[in-house]
């Protein structure tokens, strides 16, 4: 079988995945990397966190409204803008829980953790309409 999924489902579930690495962004250093594997957590973080951002506000199946997507536009720039010792402790991709624990232990975290956990809140209409979109389709599949 070879079926295409609609835009929205797509926006959808991609937003599902972004939610959910935005409420590990707001974990303690130690939490996320439990949540991560451990394994080079700042850079999965980074990349988790700031790589959707862009697509998901310029999907038309977006319902962000403009203060939310300026939010969201904020913090991506602030996670790219990361300095390289918060994402490479040692210069190398941190293999390692002791090597992620120190990246996520940098203090250029706190501050984005902080957002985070406000964007969360910020977020709340679109999380209620997500958990909605799935809860609809489980019921209608069902």
């Amino acid at each position: 079988m070879n079926e295409k999924i609609s835009v929205e489902e797509s926006f959808e579930n991609s937003l599902f995945h972004f939610l959910e690495a935005l409420r590990i962004l707001e974990l303690s250093a130690e939490g996320q990397c439990e949540a991560m594997g451990n394994y080079n957590v700042a850079w999965e973080m980074q990349l988790d966190v700031s790589g959707p951002i862009s697509p998901l506000i310029t999907c038309s199946a977006s319902y962000f409204t403009d203060a939310q997507a300026s939010a969201l536009l904020g913090l991506e720039a602030a996670m790219k803008g990361l300095p390289d010792e918060a994402l490479f402790p040692d210069g190398l991709r941190t293999t390692s829980y002791e090597g992620s624990i120190a990246a996520m232990r940098h203090r250029a975290w706190e501050p984005l953790r902080a957002r985070a956990s406000e964007l969360l809140q910020t977020l709340e209409p679109v999380i209620q309409r997500n958990a909605a979109y799935f809860k609809q389709s489980i019921e209608g599949s069902g």
